[in-house]
């Protein structure tokens, strides 16, 4: 069973159901839309001169009708006004589509359709709310990593409460001095760590620790290999039990190398991981007091997530360095270490070659 979906609105608006273009409206500014099913709608009207409106209706088998409000746009802002100020804010949009009660029943039942089909609205009303607002941009911090974020800059407490009460663009009153003074620094944080004089020193120390482990395998590599071409070489004249006690070596001495090279990988995997996240949160506090000090909103990684292009003016790395070894004193760092640490250095053992077969005796 259908039912009417009555509009009350401006004349000559244009009305969307579910992103379905259904007409425009009359000189009365009514419109009714019939055939429509009985559920939860999202409308979306728009006039010229004015914000559009987005709303979620809820149309009942004896119909619904729709009474629109509409707000005059605010001033576009020039060319030339926005070379004078930049105006970033970041949101969480999982934790903003989880407040409203469709959501967070798409996302508990996994309904992969209606999350992208609510996903796809919400951002049309960031998109909107950025416009009304005079946002440089906004980017979503639900998936990517922020090292240090202003509050002024971070929506989702705002948008999460605009959005929940179905009025997607709605503005934010915010003073433009406040938009003047935000900025944005971005930051390759592995670079930066590998960059210090204490990460310097601190993986040259790793390095060090797990040298006599890798001389250990080389030379159990050398003794396979040596076993390896004794079984290869003199295999005329090698009686069979000496065959098959040096085969038995070598196969022994092949399964010791495996294991102690994965041990070695193992404890260096872990042992690294442990340098970059003691150093890495050590980083952050700097570039936290840094983001602070001068005025940034929003600090993000670029070794993490793409950017492909930043000016001089926002690459943090070398002053954060910087900000860091002076608070961070290291006595001494040994010459000739990389800047930039292999985070997962691969084995220098080459697999040992398998034992070859017993040739056959020359008969006498």
């Amino acid at each position: 069973m259908r039912a009417q979906l009555t509009v009350k609105a401006l004349p000559n608006a244009e009305v969307y159901i579910d992103e379905e273009f259904k007409g425009h409206t009359g000189p009365d500014g009514g419109l009714r839309v019939s055939g429509v099913i009985p559920g939860t709608h999202v409308v979306r009207i728009t006039a010229a001169g004015y914000q559009p409106s987005v709303q979620t209706v809820q149309v009942g088998k004896e119909g619904q009708t729709l009474v629109v409000a509409f707000e005059r746009e605010a001033p576009a802002v020039t060319e030339e006004q926005t070379r004078h100020f930049e105006r970033p804010g970041a949101l969480d949009v999982q934790k903003v589509l989880g407040a409203t009660a469709e959501g967070n029943n798409a996302l508990a039942q996994h309904d992969q359709t209606l999350i992208d089909r609510l996903r796809q609205n919400l951002l049309k009303s960031v998109a909107d709310f950025a416009q009304r607002n005079r946002f440089t941009y906004i980017i979503d911090v639900s998936s990517i990593p922020v090292y240090y974020l202003a509050p002024q800059a971070d929506l989702t407490e705002e948008f999460t409460k605009v959005y929940a009460s179905q009025k997607p663009t709605a503005s934010v009153a915010t003073p433009r001095s406040a938009a003047a003074q935000s900025k944005i620094g971005v930051i390759n944080i592995q670079e930066a760590i590998g960059s210090t004089a204490e990460g310097k020193k601190a993986f040259a120390d790793l390095s060090k620790k797990y040298q006599p482990r890798q001389q250990e395998l080389q030379r159990l590599q050398q003794e396979i290999q040596a076993i390896s071409d004794q079984l290869t070489k003199q295999a005329a004249t090698l009686s069979d039990d000496e065959q098959r006690r040096l085969s038995r070596d070598l196969e022994d001495k092949q399964k010791l190398l495996k294991r102690s090279t994965e041990d070695a990988q193992t404890d260096y995997n872990a042992d690294l991981d442990e340098t970059f996240r003691r150093l890495r949160q050590k980083m952050v506090r700097v570039i936290g007091e840094y983001a602070q000090q001068n005025g940034y909103s929003l600090v993000v990684d670029d070794f993490q997530i793409p950017v492909y292009f930043a000016s001089k003016d926002i690459e943090l790395t070398e002053e954060i360095v910087k900000r860091y070894d002076a608070g961070n004193p290291v006595a001494d760092v040994g010459a000739g270490v990389p800047a930039t640490p292999a985070a997962r250095p691969a084995s220098s053992v080459k697999p040992a070659a398998p034992a070859p077969k017993s040739a056959d005796k020359p008969k006498p």
